[in-house]
């Protein structure tokens, strides 16, 4: 079981060994565990999270894509725990602009942005991969800022 891990620093075999450290360091300092791609683990899994949540008031936030909602719909007593759902929108150019501009401290041109967004459909990932290889480009070459047709190259070379 990883949340033993994460909390204490422990390993455990024993599901009641995890639960007792769960407990104890629930008891001694309370937590969120974030559990990313939550979508892609089976329900039981799900439930025994449900579980640790009541027994020890442990908090879990839930990250995953739309089909983590229908299986958490799928039963009353997890619906009725749940405390809050948030849905997050497209990436938006003006997403994309204010992410350069604050993580790399790079103004991107207009023409770039709109690139960015037609490029990663709406998702965060291809943006934030995009991000790094520019940055690597960047830092690479000794540059401050972006020269032009650089970010067109890149999702290129991606692309091909």
């Amino acid at each position: 079981m990883w949340v033993p891990t994460e909390l204490a620093k422990t390993k455990h075999h024993r599901i009641e060994d995890c639960l007792a450290v769960i407990g104890q360091e629930m008891g001694r300092e309370r937590r969120v565990v974030m559990v990313d791609e939550a979508d892609l683990l089976k329900f039981s899994i799900l439930e025994m999270c449900r579980n640790i949540n009541e027994r020890y008031a442990c908090p879990f936030v839930f990250i995953g894509e739309m089909g983590l909602a229908g299986k958490l719909e799928r039963e009353r007593r997890m619906t009725s725990r749940l405390r809050r759902k948030m849905t997050f929108n497209p990436v938006s150019q003006a997403d994309i602009y204010l992410y350069f501009e604050s993580a790399l401290r790079l103004s991107l041109p207009p023409s770039d942005v709109a690139l960015i967004q037609r490029y990663s459909k709406g998702d965060w990932r291809p943006v934030l991969t995009l991000a790094v290889s520019v940055e690597r480009a960047i830092s690479a070459s000794g540059l401050k800022e972006i020269p032009d047709g650089l970010i067109k190259e890149i999702i290129n070379d991606r692309e091909s």
